[in-house]
């Protein structure tokens, strides 16, 4: 089951969340490419679990995570990061996999922080384009694409791996 949600976040928390994150204060980590690679991607860790399976939460995306993990219904947090990919001449495919497809109730939603023509192209052919404060949730079992943007300097997404609450 895939859903789509637009207007996802209340705007107030929304754009708190954009102002957070396209600062030149937010701390990006550059993610190293292949020497051939056209694109550049950055990433931010908001929730991760360290070595020793204790949460880490990121200081900078508190009150936007929690106003988003209330809506979602879920029972565990596996994973929240922030995503940014730079533009490219033409849409680049970047393969994100699916996770044990034997873990029950685990699901991905991701919540573009804004308009390109990106776009999440789902396993089986579903297309969504990226659209600011759009939400998609789908399985995490289900392999899917993200596409690198032409028409912006750079796309940007909130991806969180989570076990639905049953």
């Amino acid at each position: 089951m895939i859903n789509v949600t637009n207007n996802y976040l209340d705007n107030k928390t929304f754009y708190l969340a954009k102002d957070i994150i396209f600062s030149k204060m937010f701390p990006w980590i550059f993610v190293e490419m292949p020497e051939d690679s056209k694109y550049l991607k950055f990433f931010h860790s908001l929730i991760s679990i360290n070595k020793n399976k204790e949460r880490e939460v990121s200081p900078f995306m508190s009150p936007t995570i929690s106003s988003l993990l209330k809506t979602l219904n879920l029972k565990k947090i596996n994973s929240a990061d922030v995503l940014l990919i730079s533009r490219t001449n033409k849409n680049i495919d970047i393969p994100i996999k699916a996770t044990d497809p034997l873990k029950k109730n685990l699901y991905r939603s991701i919540l573009c922080l804004n308009n390109s023509d990106s776009s999440v192209c789902i396993a089986g052919g579903d297309k969504i384009e990226c659209v600011e404060n759009r939400i998609i949730t789908l399985p995490s079992n289900i392999s899917y694409n993200l596409t690198s943007p032409t028409d912006k300097n750079y796309t940007c997404w909130i991806n969180i791996e989570y076990e639905k609450s049953l």
